[in-house]
């Protein structure tokens, strides 16, 4: 088995690759949004993972960063509180339809965050990132391009729309056969918590009662209450990303962690996501080529 970890230290890098770097760019000429669909490769850099564990098959979601490297989430390589063996993560990049998927890609090594903790009787996990080494790099094309990873931890999205993309479940139960996006807006620390308060208050039958949750120091609260949108089973790992009107280029700003509890319809917890801003110094060690631009 070959395991790579990496030790994740928590500083802020101010690195920029300038403009060499081709990242972020929607195939906007190829994109027939309407709200729910994606058409094929609007997201160059969305990678369908599929991980065997436990006699069966998991799909998950990912982003390209550079020619060699995905990101997405922890638990997803992960068999309880072990990493799955490389040879058990199948990688596809470029594809849509989950029918024709291109051949995927075999994974050298897992860089492993050793914090990751998924301690399912607390409903917690947390330092759940966990970045993909392919076994060999990728030619970027119209369909395949890394998402930019942002150089500081400003939040000029605050306030405003971001999306997620993946091939999770929808409502029924169902899985698409084609991506599906969402829109979701960034939540304060303080708004984050009393909403999940709220949530496991409603949950529980005891609305009013305050169960104090904290947020993970790695984690980053969305939602939409108004559409009911929210990652569901099968996003995991998903980007939640924004884009910068000012350059046109979309930056990954965390990946899918834990959804609604259950994939609920009441649209009352917020979705959980990993952010990237404490991974990015690991992006830039190394064999990692990550495009690592200001907003």
């Amino acid at each position: 088995m070959i395991l790579r970890v990496s030790a994740i230290l928590f500083c802020v890098f101010h690195h920029s690759f300038g403009d060499s770097c081709e990242c972020g760019l929607e195939n906007i000429h190829n994109r027939i949004f309407n709200g729910e669909k994606v058409a094929e490769n609007s997201y160059p850099w969305l990678a369908f993972i599929h991980v065997y564990k436990r006699n069966q098959y998991f799909r998950c979601a990912g982003s390209l960063i550079d020619d060699q490297h995905v990101v997405t989430a922890a638990h997803c390589v992960h068999d309880g509180d072990e990493p799955v063996d490389p040879s058990a993560i199948k990688v596809y990049l470029g594809g849509h339809f989950l029918k024709r998927l291109p051949k995927h890609i075999t994974v050298e090594s897992l860089n492993v965050d050793p914090d990751f903790k998924n301690d399912q009787r607390l409903d917690y996990i947390g330092h759940d990132m966990t970045i993909l080494t392919l076994s060999k790099s990728v030619n970027f094309t119209r369909k395949v391009m890394p998402i930019c990873i942002p150089a500081d931890n400003s939040l000029p999205y605050a306030g405003q729309a971001m999306k997620i993309a993946g091939w999770g479940m929808m409502a029924g139960d169902e899985y698409p056969t084609t991506p599906r996006e969402a829109k979701v807006y960034h939540l304060s620390e303080q708004k984050c918590r009393a909403q999940m308060n709220l949530a496991i208050g409603l949950e529980t039958g005891h609305p009013s009662r305050v169960f104090g949750y904290n947020l993970p120091p790695t984690d980053i609260c969305a939602m939409n209450m108004e559409l009911n949108s929210d990652a569901c089973s099968g996003d995991s790992g998903a980007p939640l990303m924004w884009r910068n009107p000012n350059n046109g280029r979309w930056y990954l700003i965390a990946v899918v962690s834990r959804g609604r509890g259950g994939c609920d319809s009441t649209g009352s917890r917020p979705g959980i996501y990993t952010s990237v801003s404490h991974y990015r110094n690991v992006m830039l060690q190394g064999d990692f080529t990550a495009c690592v631009l200001p907003y």
